[in-house]
C-alpha cells in the first residue's frame, strides 16, 4: 500500500553545472561561466567516477551551500543523458528569491508560492526565469537524477519542447538516447549608450539520437548508429489503379440531374 497522495520521484545524486565561482582582486568572489560541466555531489565515490568518466580532477567542495561536498570540473562539452518519465525531469517558474528563500514562484498567471495571482509586471518582471533539468546519467553508478538549473531565456525556451518529446516516450516505456551538450554562444546588443555590445554565454542543449520520421510514427530508431528508421505506415502502390473522377464543374451540374 501507499500514499495515493505523495508525490514520488528519484533521489538527486548530485548537480550538472555550467558556471562556478573564482575570486576577485578584491578578495571577493563572483559567478563565471564555464566551456565544460562541473559535476558537484555528496558521494564521493560518484565524483570519482565521473572524474574517471568525463576527465577532470575530483575534490573536496568545501564552501559548498549545504555543506561540504565533491566536485570536478570535467573536460567534457556533452554527456549522454536519460530523460526520466512525468515531472520528474523538468520544472520552470518565475522566481524571487531573498535572504530569506525563495519568496515568489510564478506559472506567468499563478503565484503557487503566496498563493495569489502573479503580481509582476509582464514587461518589466522583478521575478527572474528559473529552469531545473533532472536526467539520468547512465555512465555513472547510482540510482537517480542529476539536476541542471539555469536562469538563462534560451534554454528556458529550448528544453522544455525536447524534455515534453522525450518524456513522453519514457511513460511508454521508451527510453530515448538522448545527449546533453553545452553550448557556446553570442549575441549582440545595443548598450544605452547606443555603442554595440558582444555578450558570449553557454547554453545547455538536449539532443535527441533519433530519427524524426521515426518519432513522427512512435518508433524511435537511432541514426548514430548507422541504421534508418522503419516507417510506420504502407507505402502507396506505385500501380494503383486511380478510377477515372469527374471534375468539379461536371460533379456540380450532374447534383440537378438526380432525383430531388
Amino acid at each position: 500500500m501507499r500514499i495515493i497522495d505523495l508525490q514520488r520521484r528519484l533521489r538527486e545524486v548530485g548537480r550538472i553545472r555550467i558556471g562556478e565561482q573564482v575570486a576577485t582582486s578584491g578578495g571577493r568572489s563572483r559567478p563565471a561561466k564555464l566551456e565544460v560541466f562541473r559535476l558537484t555531489s555528496r558521494d564521493q565515490a560518484v565524483i570519482v567516477a565521473a572524474a574517471e568518466h568525463f576527465g577532470g580532477t575530483p575534490e573536496p567542495w568545501d564552501d559548498a551551500p549545504d555543506g561540504r561536498q565533491w566536485q570536478v570540473k570535467t573536460t567534457a562539452t556533452e554527456m549522454v543523458v536519460v530523460v526520466p518519465p512525468g515531472d520528474m525531469a523538468f520544472s520552470q517558474a518565475y522566481e524571487q528569491w531573498t535572504a530569506g528563500g525563495c519568496k515568489v514562484r510564478c506559472d506567468g498567471r499563478w503565484d503557487h508560492q503566496g498563493d495569489k495571482a502573479c503580481h509582476c509586471d509582464p514587461e518589466q518582471r522583478a521575478c527572474a526565469i528559473h529552469t531545473r533539468l533532472s536526467v539520468m546519467l547512465p555512465d555513472l553508478p547510482g540510482l537517480g537524477v542529476w539536476r541542471l538549473d539555469t536562469s538563462g531565456y534560451y534554454a528556458a525556451v529550448e528544453l522544455g519542447g525536447v524534455v515534453d518529446l522525450a518524456a513522453g516516450f519514457a511513460e511508454r516505456g521508451q527510453m530515448l538516447p538522448a545527449r546533453l551538450r553545452l553550448e557556446q554562444r553570442s549575441v549582440k546588443r545595443l548598450k544605452p549608450d547606443g555603442k554595440p555590445e558582444t555578450r558570449r554565454f553557454a547554453v545547455p542543449v538536449l539532443d535527441l539520437d533519433v530519427h524524426p520520421l521515426a518519432l513522427a510514427g512512435g518508433t524511435p530508431v537511432g541514426i548514430t548508429d548507422g541504421t534508418q528508421a522503419a516507417p510506420s505506415f504502407t507505402p502507396v502502390p506505385p500501380d494503383l489503379a486511380i478510377a477515372p473522377t469527374a471534375s468539379v464543374a461536371d460533379q456540380v451540374k450532374s447534383l440537378g440531374a438526380g432525383e430531388e
